[in-house]
C-alpha cells in the first residue's frame, strides 16, 4: 500500500499548473464551485496528486484516469483501467492533500489540521463511545484536542475504507490509539479484518489510514511526501502487500 501527502505551500507554481491541467471536466467544475481560493487549490492539489500517484504504480497517463462514485459516495477507478484492481482514498484539509492506493483491498485515509476550529464537547458527543471517553475529561485542553482528533481521523479513515459515508454512526464503533485498532467493531464487522496506522503528516496535520486485511496477514504501508514526478514511476508496481 502507498500513501502520499503534499502540503499546498510546498508545491511550486509550475507543479500546480501541471496538476491542474491533468484534471477532467468534472473535477474542474467541482473546483470552480468552491468560493474560497485555498479550498479550491487544495481540492485541485488532492485530485492531481491522486492521478500522479496512480500513474506512479501503473503505466497510465495521469490525465487518462476516469472515476465514478458508488452509491455510498466512495469514488473508484472506472473504464478500462478498472481491470487493474487499484483502489484508493482521498483526503484534503487546510493546506494538505493525502491519498492512499491499494491493490484489490479496501483502504481509507483521513487528514486533519491540528489547529482547526472545533467544539470539543460537541465532537465528543457525536464521535466517541463511552469506552473511548475513559480518562478523557482529566486531560488538559491540548491533550483532549489531540486525542479527539486522533480518534476522529481513525474513524473517518475506517468509514472511507468501507465506503459507507455517514450511513454508519461514528458512535457505533470504537477505536484504540496505542496501538491504533478497531476496539469495538460495528455489528456487521470484525476487528481482526482491519489494520490501522496513524502518524503526523506535517507539523500542523495528523493522518490516519485504515486498510482491510485477509486473516492474519501483515501489511506494509509505504509513505511518500510531496508530488510524484510525472516522468518516472519511482514508487514501482503495486503488489497485494
Amino acid at each position: 500500500m502507498r500513501i502520499w501527502t503534499a502540503e499546498l505551500d510546498a508545491v511550486s507554481p509550475e507543479q500546480f499548473a501541471a496538476l491542474r491541467a491533468m484534471l477532467d471536466a468534472e473535477e474542474r467544475a467541482r473546483a470552480s464551485r468552491k468560493r474560497i481560493d485555498s479550498d479550491r487549490r487544495v481540492f485541485e492539489l488532492a485530485h492531481g496528486l491522486l492521478r500522479l500517484a496512480l500513474s506512479s504504480v501503473a503505466p497510465v497517463d495521469p490525465g487518462a484516469w476516469r472515476f465514478e462514485v458508488e452509491p455510498g459516495g466512495r469514488p473508484y477507478v472506472a473504464g478500462a483501467e478498472a481491470a487493474l484492481g487499484l483502489r484508493f482514498s482521498l483526503s484534503h484539509t487546510y493546506g494538505l492533500a493525502a491519498c492512499a492506493i491499494a491493490l484489490e483491498r479496501d483502504v481509507g485515509v483521513d487528514a486533519e489540521m491540528l489547529t482547526r476550529e472545533l467544539d470539543v464537547d460537541d465532537l465528543v458527543r457525536a464521535c466517541l463511545r463511552d469506552e473511548e471517553q475513559v480518562g478523557f475529561s482529566s486531560l488538559d485542553e491540548s491533550r483532549r484536542r489531540e486525542e479527539l482528533l486522533a480518534r476522529f481521523t481513525l474513524k473517518e479513515a475506517y468509514l472511507k475504507a468501507r465506503g459507507v459515508g455517514l450511513a454508519l454512526d461514528l458512535r457505533s464503533f470504537a477505536v484504540s490509539l496505542d496501538p491504533p485498532a478497531l476496539l469495538t467493531p460495528p455489528p456487521d464487522d470484525e476487528a481482526s479484518g482491519w489494520v490501522f496506522e496513524r502518524r503526523p503528516a506535517s507539523p500542523q496535520h495528523t493522518l490516519a489510514v485504515a486498510a482491510r486485511r485477509r486473516s492474519d496477514e501483515r501489511l506494509r504501508l509505504r509513505y511518500f511526501d510531496g508530488v510524484p514526478a510525472r516522468e518516472a514511476r519511482r514508487a514501482g508496481p503495486l503488489t497485494c502487500e
